[in-house]
């Protein structure tokens, strides 16, 4: 598992949007088509964008109560016991919990992609 979503207390209201925020790139591009895009189109949210996911700043956004991001892509190292504190809970009686795999979906994250490394060894 690579991404993973987790959801802050972004300081934007209901009428501003929301503020997506991932690496940038080729992957944040993929993912404002397969996801943010449809999800706007469906929803009529705005989404704005950010990048790069920083740790340092989402910690320093909290400990100044000064919160702009409202979901953000960070890796399977985040979102955990050790930073709780610094994420919003995620309110599962809006997100339908029956959608995501079965371990996937923690009180701070959902996990968003999966993958594997596969090692082969070749016989002679």
């Amino acid at each position: 598992m690579l991404g993973t979503l987790g959801c802050g207390g972004g300081g934007g209201s209901a009428e501003e949007g929301l503020l997506f925020t991932s690496q940038g790139g080729s992957y944040q591009k993929a993912q404002t088509k397969a996801w943010l895009k449809p999800y706007s189109k469906q929803s009529g949210t705005e989404i704005r964008q950010d990048s790069p996911t920083d740790y340092a700043k989402i910690q320093s956004m909290v400990e100044n109560d000064r919160v702009s991001w409202d979901v953000v892509d960070v890796g399977n190292d985040f979102g955990l016991q050790s930073t709780a504190d610094l994420l919003e809970p995620l309110d599962y009686s809006v997100i339908d919990k029956e959608s995501i795999l079965e371990g996937y979906a923690s009180k701070y994250r959902v996990a968003c992609m999966l993958y594997a490394t596969v090692l082969v060894c070749g016989a002679k």
